[in-house]
């Protein structure tokens, strides 16, 4: 069995997506009075105003978003999903995700909401993939 390897690599992309949003906020920190808190980094992060708390949420959506994803790729490779599809999904799920970061710190709500109705609706679809293939 071949691996689907531009899936593959959507999924590495996809977790490096996870953390862009959490150095975008980062910088934000260095900002705040006294520097970067090493010793209390989620206190220093829950005061985070405006985009930087914004990008701070997109990162935990990031954590919350990416398991389901990365094993929704596994689930349909092993099922033998139709590779065309899989790859098609796998990119879309991509894309979706970085319009997703960009609607989250422009403060873009509908968008935002719209963008993750569809990588949700993605994962399913991977995970269902095997079923019609």
């Amino acid at each position: 069995m071949t691996p689907p390897t531009v899936a593959l690599y959507c999924v590495v992309f996809a977790y490096f997506l996870v953390y862009l949003p959490h150095f975008i906020a980062g910088s934000q920190r260095f900002k705040q009075p006294g520097g970067f808190d090493n010793k209390n980094p989620r206190e220093q992060t829950a005061r985070l105003e405006g985009w930087a708390k914004r990008a701070s949420a997109a990162h935990l959506n990031g954590l919350e978003t990416f398991a389901p994803f990365a094993i929704s790729i596994v689930v349909a490779w092993v099922g033998h999903g139709n590779p065309g599809t899989l790859t098609a999904l796998a990119l879309a799920y991509v894309a979706i995700r970085v319009l997703y970061i960009g609607a989250y710190i422009g403060d873009l709500a509908p968008i935002r909401s719209l963008l993750w109705t569809g990588g949700f609706a993605v994962t399913t679809a991977l995970f269902l993939l095997p079923l019609f293939s």
